[in-house]
């Protein structure tokens, strides 16, 4: 009875997520812890009504260990604000605060500051019941083109809206006046870095489509400029043209955010996918790394075309030394805090103890600009280690699986398991010198591409082992 209810329940469970994944961005980013609770709490009604039928062992492994780290990020969390039985776990501010003020003290503990964890663990809540719910979707391939499909169109149409809103007004967003980043693009975001990982994100997903809809068989064999152009328009549909215009339209909001590390991510993450989509069909594999190196130096060019881009390079370089003094100082907390870290959301209210004179008055560092780092000085070095040995090892998982899938004839789900990838190392790779994660409204849809390649690659094993090599192909078209 209860599986018969939630099969009923499931298109209706599944639109309420996608809706979530959609909208998240909007509300300025969703920076509000309040946005965050209302996220959470839909998505989980959502998994709570979700379908869990045909699920294979990837699939079970995945929801098991994503609860597993969820727990323990929640525990220690609740471990670091609770009474230390034990003086010396004790963070030392509490001993100098206690002959500084009067009568009632606020009892010693493992974090810097007394708050309740709620808040600051609602960021990983809400990226696992998003990761959760896209699997779920995910775990036929059908499911996995649906989310990549509504997220693309997603990203497009909020870029657009929000292009016509920033010529009208350049200085507010969705009313509110900015207060940072007046002179660049930053869609519904507050900061520029952030809008440029989200249009990253689109761009990744529309160069999919872009590549996976021209036509594999080889072309007519025909002779003159007219027959030329003839086997050219052959080849171009309005569904090529509608990718291309899109591939385009977020590459131009990506540009127009400034962001060395937006673009550069951006631009390499969708070359390494297209390359990934060609291989073995249009392209032999032996070309296949020749036109990579080929892209990323295209790459390269296009980043030296581009004037704002380039001005910001040379006037903080590709890693500004300011954040690299505010690694050595993370550092430094992570030495003297390495087991159960200073709490989680204490990082803005400790860094002004330790700013060193080299930052002199330059950034508001409310933020390490690192999340792994940050991670580690918040919640200790364990837990860091944990959840980063989870991530690398997801990453090597969806990578080998593109490269042996990319050797086979592909239909949508390796596809799917290649966009993830991108918008993965594209997410990844930027929060190691930013913090987009940290930012509900990027977090949400990226958690959703994230478990959506999870749920395909999962779909699309044999049930009996994990054979990277035996990827399976039997999925519509993809995104």
């Amino acid at each position: 009875m209860i599986a018969g209810a939630a099969t009923r329940l499931e298109p209706a469970s599944q639109a309420l997520a996608l809706a979530v994944f959609v909208l998240a961005p909007i509300p300025l980013g969703s920076a509000d812890n309040r946005w965050v609770a209302l996220w959470c709490l839909l998505l989980g009604l959502s998994l709570a009504s979700a379908d869990m039928s045909g699920l294979t062992r990837l699939h079970k492994r995945y929801i098991l260990l994503t609860l597993a780290l969820l727990a323990a990020w929640v525990g220690v969390a609740a471990l670091q604000q609770a009474p230390s039985l034990w003086t010396g776990i004790a963070d030392p501010i509490w001993g100098e605060v206690g002959g500084l003020l009067p009568e009632p003290r606020s009892a010693a503990r493992a974090a810097a500051t007394a708050a309740s964890p709620l808040p600051a663990v609602g960021m990983p809540i809400l990226f696992a019941l998003a990761f959760l719910r896209a699997l779920l979707i995910a775990r036929t391939p059908a499911g996995g083109e649906r989310v990549m499909t509504v997220l693309a169109y997603a990203v497009l149409l909020l870029g657009v809206l929000s292009f016509v809103a920033y010529r009208l007004d350049p200085g507010s967003i969705l009313g509110e006046p900015k207060t940072f980043y007046r002179n660049v693009f930053t869609g519904t975001f507050v900061n520029s870095n952030t809008a440029a990982a989200y249009f990253g994100l689109g761009m990744v997903l529309w160069t999919c489509r872009l590549v996976q809809r021209i036509p594999a068989g080889r072309p007519r064999r025909l002779s003159g400029w007219a027959g030329r152009l003839l086997q050219l328009t052959d080849r171009i549909t309005p569904t090529i043209i509608l990718s291309l215009v899109a591939v385009l339209a977020c590459l131009g909001f990506v540009i127009m955010t400034a962001s060395r590390a937006g673009l550069i991510l951006s631009l390499a993450a969708s070359s390494l996918v297209a390359v990934l989509l060609l291989r073995g069909r249009l392209l032999p594999r032996r070309r296949s790394t020749s036109l990579l190196v080929l892209g990323l130096a295209l790459v390269v060019a296009f980043i030296v075309l581009n004037g704002e881009v380039v001005v910001r390079i040379q006037q903080f370089g590709l890693i500004d030394q300011y954040r690299l003094e505010v690694y050595r100082i993370c550092l430094g907390l992570i030495a003297r805090y390495p087991w159960l870290g200073i709490g989680p959301g204490a990082f803005e209210a400790v860094f002004p103890s330790v700013r060193t004179e080299e930052l002199g008055l330059f950034g508001i560092w409310d933020r390490a600009h690192s999340v792994p780092l940050e991670l580690a000085v918040e919640m200790g070095l364990p837990l860091a280690a944990a959840v980063s040995a989870a991530w690398i090892a997801t990453l090597a998982i969806l990578t080998r699986a593109c490269f042996a899938g990319a050797q086979n004839r592909r239909g949508g789900g390796v596809d799917i398991v290649i966009a993830a990838t991108g918008v993965a190392l594209l997410g990844t790779l930027h929060s190691l010198v930013d913090f987009p994660l940290q930012t509900a409204g990027f977090l949400a849809p990226f958690a959703a591409v994230f478990g959506a390649g999870i749920g395909t690659y999962g779909a699309l094993l044999p049930q009996s082992d994990f054979n990277f090599h035996a990827l399976r192909v039997n999925a519509p078209e993809s995104i």
